[in-house]
């Protein structure tokens, strides 16, 4: 799943061509699109190992106040 949504999300090779104002917004429109839904599937994987129990959760102490 992810490695297809990983190449949708490259503007890489028109990023040095020339595009008019509206091929541009289309272009960052697509890519922002495709990388707001690769993040969408690797929260979609997570909870899915979550459920399986494929997951193990570290409890530790932290300061707060240096965050």
């Amino acid at each position: 799943m992810r490695t297809p949504l990983n190449g949708s999300s490259d503007a890489g090779p028109v990023e040095g061509t020339p595009l008019s104002t509206e091929q541009e917004e289309l272009t960052n429109t697509i890519d922002d699109s495709a990388h707001t839904l690769l993040f969408l599937m690797q929260d979609v994987l997570d909870l899915s190992k979550i459920e399986a129990g494929k997951v193990s959760v570290e409890v530790s102490d932290f300061d707060c106040t240096r965050c």
